[in-house]
């Protein structure tokens, strides 16, 4: 009878040791909340991919670069831009385009995002 007894015990206690539903896990992916800055990310050249295909290359003065960095649109987006999104988006030298750094200050999700986002950049 004791050995049941103690049998019985160590199992839950065992049981109840194991099971995580005490502890409060924050769960990858979210909820999360980001401090979020944009900057100018400035047109400097188009460069020609060929007929209808260009390349952007634009710099960008973060406070994590020290002075300008250069960027490149296919980089960001992995393919070059056509002839009809530089003419819809009016992109010339000069043209700033919005480049957005957020970082993490609540949950478990990425800690630091860059990302160039396609939109004019206003003050």
């Amino acid at each position: 009878m004791k050995n049941r007894i103690a049998i019985s015990s160590f199992l839950i206690l065992t049981f109840l040791l194991g099971c995580k539903c005490h502890k409060k896990e924050i769960p990858d992916g979210g909820p999360c909340s980001y401090n979020t800055v944009f900057y100018p990310a400035t047109v400097i050249e188009l460069l020609k991919a060929d007929n209808n295909m260009f390349d952007l290359s634009m710099t960008i003065s973060t406070p994590n670069s020290n002075g300008n960095d250069t960027i490149y649109y296919s980089y960001a987006y992995g393919r070059h831009m056509d002839s009809t999104e530089i003419k819809n988006l009016n992109v010339q030298i000069g043209t700033a385009f919005k480049y957005k750094i957020m970082q993490i200050e609540t949950g478990s999700c990425s800690p630091y995002i860059e990302q160039l986002i396609m939109e004019k950049f206003e003050k």
